[in-house]
C-alpha cells in the first residue's frame, strides 16, 4: 500500500518535472494530489452552519420568513463574510419578532 501511495504521489511529478522548473513541478503535483482530499474538507456553502440556527426559530406561520431567510443567506460560502453577515442579520430579525427558541 505504501509503494502504491509513493506511485501515486511521484508519477505527476515526474511527468510534470520533464516540461517544468522543479519548483511548478512540485507545486502542481502537491496540487494535483491534494485537490481531492481537500474538496471533502471544504464547505461549500452555509447551508450547513444554518440548519442548526433554522432548528432553534419557532415552528410558527410569522416565523417561516425568518426561515427561508436563512435557507437564501446559507446558499453563500462560509467562508466570506458577506454570508456571516446575512445570516447574523436574518437571525438577528428573527430574534427580534420573538421568533427564537434557543
Amino acid at each position: 500500500m505504501r509503494r502504491f501511495t509513493l506511485v501515486v504521489l511521484l508519477a505527476p511529478l515526474t511527468l510534470a518535472a520533464c516540461s517544468k522548473s522543479p519548483g511548478e513541478a512540485l507545486y502542481a503535483a502537491t496540487t494535483a494530489a491534494t485537490r481531492p482530499l481537500m474538496q471533502n474538507l471544504v464547505e461549500k456553502d452555509a447551508s450547513h452552519e444554518v440548519d442548526g440556527l433554522i432548528a432553534l426559530i419557532a415552528n410558527k406561520p410569522q416565523c417561516e420568513a425568518y426561515k427561508q431567510a436563512l435557507r437564501e443567506a446559507g446558499k453563500g460560502s462560509p467562508y466570506e463574510g458577506s454570508t456571516q453577515l446575512k445570516i447574523s442579520h436574518a437571525r438577528q430579525d428573527a430574534c427580534k419578532s420573538g421568533c427564537c427558541t434557543g
